[in-house]
């Protein structure tokens, strides 16, 4: 990790400097730039590490020449938008979203799969255009920790019990947005989770007319809550025209 990340030529070109760690090991040097309290720098050093992750899996699976300038403007750009979309005590900037109903003839669905060291479990609500309640599941996936790997099952669940419904024209809605660009990505990812996605793509498919678009959080709050509810209680199922009393609230009129 040090190496990785601090000692080599190509992390100092990064981080437009030699000797970012000062002699330190990895661990006192995040102890230290993390408690120095100064946002800016903690932003600087989350993006000059995912930048330095990202740059060096480009370098050994796509065999891809190391361009400084190109991992300069990343950092850069992924600053910029950290600053955009938060305010200077650490919360979104922006009003919150609100979750829209989808046209006519058209079913929404929000999914959402939380993960935390126990596993993750996933939720999906299915609304019409009036926004009332359609239906729902939930369930748990298993030996799954990697949030984007459970968003992506997650999906996948989803849109193979939707298949059974026979609902046909559908937008499905996630707040995650890694997720939502892979599965309206020309390109193949040939990773494991890339192969969840492409499972995801072919079943769309044979529903017919589905769409997967990325929103808030707060727009896709009902799959959340249905998803937590799953994971705290080990509890899962699907429910049809009456909602779960976990997000009936949602509901009321």
């Amino acid at each position: 990790m040090e190496h990785l990340f601090c000692d080599c030529v190509s992390a100092e070109w990064v981080w437009g400097a030699v000797n970012i760690n000062q002699g330190k090991d990895i661990i006192s040097f995040l102890n230290l730039s993390l408690g120095s309290g100064n946002e800016e720098e903690v932003v600087r050093l989350a993006t000059a590490f995912w930048t330095i992750w990202l740059w060096r899996n480009d370098a050994v699976w796509n065999n891809k020449v190391l361009d400084v300038v190109s991992a300069r403007d990343e950092m850069l750009r992924l600053c910029l938008g950290w600053k955009e979309a938060y305010d200077t005590m650490g919360h979104p900037a922006h009003q919150a979203a609100m979750w829209t109903p989808p046209p006519r003839h058209t079913l929404k669905c929000n999914v959402d799969a939380p993960s935390s060291i126990e596993g993750a479990s996933y939720g999906a609500v299915v609304r019409d255009h009036a926004g009332d309640f359609v239906a729902a599941k939930s369930g748990r996936i298993e030996g799954i920790v990697d949030p984007y790997m459970a968003e992506a099952i997650g999906v996948r669940e989803t849109l193979s019990w939707l298949k059974e419904q026979h609902h046909r024209s559908i937008i499905i809605e996630s707040d995650c947005l890694s997720f939502c660009n892979a599965f309206n990505s020309s390109s193949f990812d040939l990773s494991y989770v890339g192969l969840i996605v492409k499972q995801c793509v072919s079943i769309a498919r044979d529903i017919g007319d589905v769409s997967i678009t990325h929103v808030r959080r707060s727009a896709n709050c009902v799959a959340h809550e249905l998803a937590r509810a799953t994971g705290s209680t080990a509890a899962s199922g699907v429910w049809i025209d009456i909602p779960p009393s976990c997000i009936a609230r949602f509901f009321t009129q």
